[in-house]
């Protein structure tokens, strides 16, 4: 806005800049649109390289129309060819899987389905090759392949795909590179497919076998948690346990033999026979699979009671401690507990992969990959050694396996399919990892319920009507679909839609109403029935309703029709009457109840500091404060948010109290917003330190120091951007600099 505007107008534009700030932040902490390298024909997903900074995208020659492949760019630079070798529209691909032949001299992989010469397919490819050249267009999720892709990369890189097979790389001997090859034989939309080239190093246990028995005993269901000590308590107890020492916990090296059975974790196959806790048992085996011919692993037994998959974990050489010490511990407890709760894993194995800061979101969940920021890593202080963010996180990405990988949304604007039930089987599963009772597993998902519903509700005041709609192509849902070409995505082009949360948050809270309606643990049944009956499929919010209709018919007796639900839920603005009335149940609960308590203390204690003044310099009172968990803390931070005024004293008492700046990355961050809305000079370090490593999470506070118009918080503003802008996220980076330059 030019200086010569009116003040009206500056204001309305510092209004404008802050409800922009507060939207991005609340996406950047759940969104998992962005690639980190990689993309397909899909242009949400953007690519960064963890050295060298933003990726250039490459045109690569072969499958795939010509469509860009962003690979690393490093010295020499990786190279890459990429074969779709099968494909159609609005189905998977059905008859005979034919062994393919060579083609410009690349590996095929045998047992691939063989590109067609199916005109429709032909059309398809030749539409499909302008779809990165079109604003706002996007190819239809039921543009589906098979593909194969041989990769070149410098000797010293490690590349890391969404393939079936952990690949074992070449040494090719003219180049001194390293030749990777990877393939798929399950259809998949042109969005999953993911690649990742860095000079990363495997995290090794140093003993894979205990880490699986670990799992075993961990997760079994037929024994509930003792109640007495606290949720966070046994969590830090429990899931982080391991070596006394520091010098035998980590292991990193380069990957050469990706097949090899040592460099995976929890890698027995052993059929063991079926589990108390293994529920593909209790699943109609008499629903047949729904999708075309490929290898299905719900169509072998084996598999059922293979309640960890093998699993690797990666990441640059300065975060291996980190990562063993987090991820490394909590993924097997993680994927024996979403086994327990979902049953049969829908993919045989799992490489995690921790990010450099500059990744845009904290995960984002790939067939066989999964991105997790450095920001959900537990550390090794005092605060950050409780693993509830990096362990939500964990399950929240593994239950993308079930929703929103094999069974996707067949229409891009019902986002919901995809990350409302990953939301609400994040809870569930995390749960189970940690063994908590059923008292304490209600208790914490009542605590995350309000945190998620005060975050809704700031969202639904500050956005426009047309964003709040979870199905927002009402009854012409999924027509565009069958379309052979790219179709325009509703609100694509809006600025404001990719920072909206509201799909994550509307979502879940839609599927918590519909347990609660039908009781959780049928609720969860049907759930392992609907994976069943429709994994290897796209959908739509109607065909999950209409099920769920059938199976529970007393639902309809009650009211709650497919139209109810649709108005309620699914085509209207804002927020149905049901989540007013149970938010209101929720803020009363213990653990809330308990944080309240704790807030009236701080409170008390800032008074007394501004009703000192400074005539004499008293001695500071003694608070007994009770300890709370992560997720309490939280809590507790947006509650004194709320206050006009925090004396500095409490603030450094605040920060002394709770190891503050040791805390994970949702605590750290409200943290900051206190320190900025304060002015706490005394704490602008941290909010340094969050915005330059926690960059997924940083939008939001580049707005409040530039609106409050403070010359000391705008100078640390406009210095953290500079120390970022070449790794920061191009859209995060946008919007950052439209704000502070």
């Amino acid at each position: 806005m030019p200086r010569g505007d009116s003040d009206s107008d500056g204001e309305e534009a510092r209004c404008e800049r802050k409800r922009r700030a507060r939207m991005s932040a609340a996406h950047c902490s759940q969104s998992r649109k962005y690639s980190v390298f990689t993309f397909v024909g899909n242009h949400q997903r953007r690519g960064f390289h963890p050295v060298a900074g933003l990726l250039r995208p490459r045109r690569v020659k072969g499958g795939g129309g010509g469509r860009r492949l962003c690979v690393g760019h490093v010295r020499p630079p990786a190279r890459g060819r990429v074969r779709e070798v099968g494909r159609r529209l609005a189905a998977f691909p059905h008859g005979p899987v034919e062994p393919a032949g060579e083609e410009e001299g690349g590996r095929v992989a045998p047992g691939v389905p063989p590109c067609s010469q199916d005109p429709l397919r032909d059309e398809a490819g030749r539409r499909l090759r302008e779809v990165d050249r079109r604003p706002g267009q996007q190819e239809p999720p039921v543009a589906m392949s098979t593909w194969q892709a041989t990769v070149r990369a410098p000797s010293e890189c490690v590349v890391l795909m969404s393939g079936e097979e952990p690949a074992e790389p070449m040494e090719d001997e003219d180049t001194r590179s390293l030749i990777w090859n990877y393939y798929v034989t399950m259809p998949m939309p042109a969005s999953t497919f993911t690649l990742a080239v860095g000079h990363w190093r495997q995290v090794l246990a140093e003993n894979p076998a205990a880490s699986d028995r670990v799992a075993r005993d961990e997760t079994d269901c037929g024994g509930t948690a003792t109640l007495g000590a606290g949720p966070g308590e046994r969590a830090r107890a429990d899931l982080l346990s391991g070596p006394s020492s520091i010098s035998e916990v980590v292991k990193g090296s380069p990957v050469r033999t990706g097949s090899s059975d040592s460099a995976f974790c929890g890698s027995s196959l052993e059929d063991e026979g079926l589990s108390k806790t293994d529920y593909s048992g209790t699943v109609n085996d008499g629903i047949p699979c729904s999708h075309g011919d490929y290898p299905c692993r719900f169509t072998e037994r084996s598999t059922r009671s293979q309640r960890v998959v093998p699993h690797r974990v990666f990441g640059p050489a300065c975060l291996l401690q980190k990562a063993q010490m987090g991820v490394l511990r909590l993924l097997p407890r993680c994927l024996a507990a979403a086994h327990a709760v979902l049953g049969l894993h829908p993919f045989p194995r799992l490489d995690v992969l921790i990010v450099p800061a500059g990744f845009s979101s904290l995960g984002m969940a790939s067939p066989h990959i999964t991105f997790l920021s450095q920001s959900v890593l537990c550390g090794l202080g005092s605060g950050e050694n409780d693993p509830s963010l990096c362990g939500s996180r964990i399950c929240h990405e593994i239950a993308h396996s079930w929703f929103g990988l094999v069974i996707g949304a067949r229409d891009w604007t019902e986002e919901w399919i995809s990350e409302g039930f990953a939301t609400y089987l994040e809870d569930i599963i995390w749960a189970q990892a940690q063994q908590l009772s059923a008292q304490e597993a209600a208790e914490q998902s009542d605590l995350k319920a309000l945190l998620r519903w005060r975050r809704l509700s700031d969202e639904l005041q500050n956005s426009e009507e047309a964003l709040q709609i979870l199905r927002p192509n009402a009854e012409n849902t999924g027509q565009l679909a069958a379309s052979a070409g790219p179709s325009a995505v509703k609100h694509a082009l809006n600025p404001d839609k990719p920072f909206m949360q509201v799909h994550y948050l509307k979502g879940y809270f839609l599927l918590r109403f519909l347990a609660s309606q039908v009781g959780e643990t049928q609720f969860m049944d049907f759930l392992r029935v609907f994976v069943k009956k429709y994994h290897g499929q796209l959908i739509l919010s109607q065909d999950f309703l209409r099920m769920l209709l059938i199976t529970f018919p007393d639902m309809e007796r009650k009211g709650l029709t497919l139209s109810a639900i649709y108005a309620d839920w699914l085509d209207r603005p804002g927020i149905p009457k049901w989540l007013y009335e149970r938010s209101a149940v929720w803020s009363q609960a213990r653990l809330v109840e308990e944080v309240k308590a704790e807030v009236v203390k701080w409170i008390l204690l800032s008074q007394s500091h501004q009703g000192k003044g400074r005539k004499r310099k008293r001695s500071e009172p003694e608070v007994n404060h009770k300890e709370v968990t992560s997720e309490q803390l939280v809590m507790l931070l947006e509650l004194l948010l709320e206050e006009e005024k925090l004396s500095a004293a409490t603030l450094r008492a605040l920060q002394r109290t709770y190891h503050l700046q040791d805390q994970d990355a949702e605590v750290r961050h409200r943290w900051c917003e206190l320190v900025v809305k304060h002015a706490y000079a005394g704490a602008y370090g941290d909010v340094e330190h969050f915005l330059v490593h926690d960059q997924a999470m940083g939008v939001y506070l580049y707005g409040e120091l530039m609106v409050r118009e403070d010359p000391e918080q705008q100078a640390l503003a406009r210095r953290c951007l500079s120390l970022v802008q070449e790794e920061i996220d191009q859209s995060a980076r946008r919007v950052v600099e439209e704000m502070v330059l």
